[in-house]
């Protein structure tokens, strides 16, 4: 399991042979939201989850 922490969020990944994925709950400031869903209805994710998972795997990959 890796853990990740940047200034608005904390990630926790499990990666596992079957690839499963786990639901977390997490705090997110009032402007980070709103810059989510700026990102969302511009299409550029599909959901808030789509481009937290993205942002956690790329930070994971970077942080490698």
């Amino acid at each position: 399991m890796y853990y990740s922490v940047t200034p608005f969020l904390v990630c926790a990944t499990v990666t596992t042979m079957a690839a499963k994925t786990a639901t977390l709950a997490i705090r997110l400031p009032d402007e980070v939201v709103r810059i989510l869903d700026q990102l969302v209805d511009q299409h550029l994710f599909s959901s808030r989850s789509e481009a937290i998972r993205e942002f956690c795997r790329d930070w994971l990959t970077e942080a490698r």
